[in-house]
């Protein structure tokens, strides 16, 4: 405004993006204040930044999953990684949902089966990695994701599976939608999609989505079973936690992914000031997807979505976008 009166454009935990970046210089902006106090956070979080855009670039690249894959200690798990790798990186790109979700499946049941036996490795990471890119290329280069929706109604007894793969690629549309559209944006909640419920062996238990739901359950079924499910947040986080490669903030999104706005949510009974806006996003897709498995009639709208989510996201961050959305998307 003048040169001793500044407009605040971030706030604390915010990430200064190249994509801010142009925004402002397209403007004319050609300075950026940062208060003493913070400059070498802000720093350390643009450079860190800086390297995991790289990293996610690396990801795109099938030699460099190739030299990770060639560290696999088991020759089973080996060979079946590297029949993968041709279907993460089909000579025809356009291959459509259908076999984009395809590809995604299998990768992510994959995942699950070198969890169990190696833990998280930097291998089996970096098949995550790939399939976290499958994800976020399939939102810019199809247009069908209504019918891709409505299509899943078919796979609700793969839900444990299926639903993390259709969450990556709900979480990168809904954040576009918002104008939150920065490849590192994309890349922490499509990697959150697929490592939420990484530690869940059934789909009873993935649905159990607050306080009042284990509850309901907890009689019929086994104690060690509620406890897996109160506990799977922070046991997926932690999978996360000793990878640098990991952007910090996609590990908050995990253990947030179950909290709700009035307190209802697990496991730390968080209140909607409280949660991370990414995780907002992504508790906004997971209720998105959900609503769309188990909708028998597809001739819903996604307005009939904004409706329902009303009914129990209707505070703070959370109304705020829902509300965007709602004034963005008239036809879906």
């Amino acid at each position: 405004l003048s040169e001793s009166k500044y407009v605040k454009v971030m706030h604390a935990r915010d990430v200064f993006t190249k994509d801010n970046h142009i925004h402002y210089a397209s403007k004319g902006v050609s300075e950026l204040f940062v208060g003493s106090d913070d400059i070498d956070a802000f720093i350390e979080s643009y450079m860190q930044n800086a390297l995991f855009i790289e990293d996610i670039q690396n990801s795109k690249n099938p030699e460099v999953l190739r030299a990770h894959i060639d560290r696999i200690p088991d020759t089973a798990l080996r060979a079946e990684a590297e029949e993968l790798i041709d279907k993460l990186f089909p000579e025809k790109q356009d291959q459509g949902f259908d076999g984009i979700f395809a590809v995604s499946l299998e990768t992510q049941k994959f995942i699950r089966k070198m969890i169990n036996k190696l833990g998280m490795s930097r291998e089996v990471y970096s098949i995550v990695k790939s399939s976290v890119m499958v994800a976020m290329d399939a939102i810019y280069h199809n247009t069908g994701l209504k019918n891709y929706l409505q299509s899943m109604t078919s796979v609700r007894e793969e839900y444990l599976t299926a639903h993390s793969v259709m969450l990556s690629n709900v979480s990168c549309w809904m954040a576009t939608e918002i104008g939150w559209n920065t490849e590192l944006t994309r890349y922490k909640l499509a990697l959150a999609s697929l490592m939420h419920d990484i530690t869940l062996n059934d789909e009873r238990m993935a649905r159990l989505h607050t306080v009042v739901d284990i509850a309901e359950n907890s009689k019929t079924m086994h104690p060690e079973d509620i406890l897996m499910v109160e506990r799977h947040p922070l046991d997926a986080e932690k999978l996360l936690r000793n990878l640098v490669e990991v952007p910090a903030d996609v590990g908050t999104i995990i253990r947030q992914h179950h909290e709700r706005p009035d307190g209802t949510g697990f496991p730390n009974h968080l209140q909607e000031p409280e949660i991370l806006p990414l995780s907002v996003v992504f508790i906004l897709s997971h209720e998105f997807v959900d609503f769309a498995i188990d909708r028998k009639d597809t001739s819903w709208t996604f307005q009939h979505y904004i409706t329902h989510a009303l009914q129990t996201y209707n505070k703070g961050q959370f109304k705020k976008i829902l509300q965007q959305l709602a004034s963005k998307i008239k036809t879906f």
